[in-house]
């Protein structure tokens, strides 16, 4: 939701930007808006390298990023603002992401822990949990997720 209202602002900015700049002679509006989406792009790149940082699979946020300084280097700031702001949206996807994979190990390894000291057979449980780390460090959230899950349902059908 926030990547949408930061295009709709940036877009009313640059609307704003264009009739100002009709009604007078001053050329400090578009320059401005330029500005702004120059901001927004600053903003998207440190959300990307800190999500990197996390072990995610940013290629798509940096597609869009890139996208959208080619828009921006091009002039088209209503078009490098819209990329920005998918650029914004797949980094939050991916920390939503990262976050319930880090809740279904976490609910997965409490699990094991409990069936170890019942006695019960984990071997498929720790397969999968394995599974599930490899997956996570490879930024690959959405497949640790399932595997934590799995590792989860194989302790519940025993």
């Amino acid at each position: 939701m926030r990547p949408i209202l930061t295009i709709l602002a940036i877009s009313c900015l640059f609307i704003l930007g264009l009739t100002s700049s009709h009604c007078r002679a001053d050329e400090s509006a578009p320059v401005d808006t330029e500005t702004a989406v120059q901001s927004l792009g600053s903003r998207t790149r440190a959300m990307i390298t800190r999500v990197s940082e996390h072990g995610a699979d940013a290629d798509l946020p940096l597609r869009y990023q890139t996208d959208g300084d080619r828009a921006l280097r091009h002039g088209d700031l209503i078009r490098a603002a819209e990329e920005y702001g998918r650029a914004e949206q797949a980094v939050s996807t991916l920390e939503t992401q990262r976050i319930d994979a880090q809740k279904a190990r976490t609910r997965a390894k409490e699990e094991i822990s409990h069936a170890r000291r019942d006695g019960s057979n984990i071997a498929q449980a720790e397969i999968d949990y394995q599974r599930g780390d490899q997956s996570l460090d490879n930024g690959d959230f959405v497949n640790a997720e399932l595997y934590y899950s799995r590792a989860r349902a194989s302790l519940a059908a025993q």
